[in-house]
């Protein structure tokens, strides 16, 4: 699968498959799509004292059927400070939280118009904390995908992914948890993911649910 070339949504802090491909193979990040709702594009997913949370970014009214390009946030609920207090309680005693704290403290304290920007953003952050260089971005809409390429933006497409095994914070509770957030890679293994992405297996069924 990793001699593939992979199409990708923009997702907010994408699961550790995402950054598997694309540390590993040629990838493409659709910026061209519409909206799908509940999906990786504005929530993700980390292991916290009460197991795997959801980070969920909530969006303006309107957001069925918008480009990704015109759909916004919405700062009604302080949404961000719930965000951050929940990657403190998650990770405060992580082995590298305490390096890049306050880089995502200034993340969470900028306010974003558009999801699409805030998660490019959230893509450089860790970009700038591993060196893992984004994507090409598509510069039209993909409808269909031939052969050679494997089209990961529907959500029942169905990913086999062995996440290669890490220590982490709450294992003694839920035992190990894969394919979380990069955050949880990064913060319990820091310069070291590397060696998770590279070791991650990941399967492709064409198949639906």
């Amino acid at each position: 699968m990793k001699n593939q070339a992979h199409l990708l949504p923009l997702a907010y802090f994408a699961p550790i498959a995402h950054y598997s491909l694309i540390s590993t193979s040629q990838c493409l990040f659709e910026i061209n799509e519409t909206y799908q709702k509940r999906s990786v594009r504005n929530r993700c997913k980390i292991l916290g004292p009460n197991g795997v949370q959801n980070l969920s970014i909530p969006l303006a009214k309107g957001k069925n059927q918008l480009p990704i390009s015109e759909v916004k946030i919405s700062y009604e609920e302080d949404w961000q400070k719930v965000h951050f207090r929940s990657l403190r309680t998650a990770y405060n005693t992580s082995p590298y939280f305490d390096f890049y704290e306050a880089a995502f403290e200034q993340f969470y304290k900028q306010k974003f118009i558009k999801l699409m920007d805030l998660n490019m953003a959230s893509f450089e952050l860790i970009s700038s904390k591993t060196s893992i260089t984004a994507p090409k971005m598509t510069k039209e809409f993909i409808k269909e995908t031939d052969s050679e390429i494997f089209d990961l933006r529907p959500k029942k497409h169905k990913l086999c992914i062995e996440t290669a095994p890490y220590t982490q914070v709450f294992a003694h509770k839920f035992g190990f948890v894969g394919n979380l957030s990069i955050l949880d890679l990064l913060f319990n293994r820091g310069p070291e993911l590397f060696t998770i992405l590279k070791d991650t297996r990941i399967t492709f069924n064409q198949s639906t649910v």
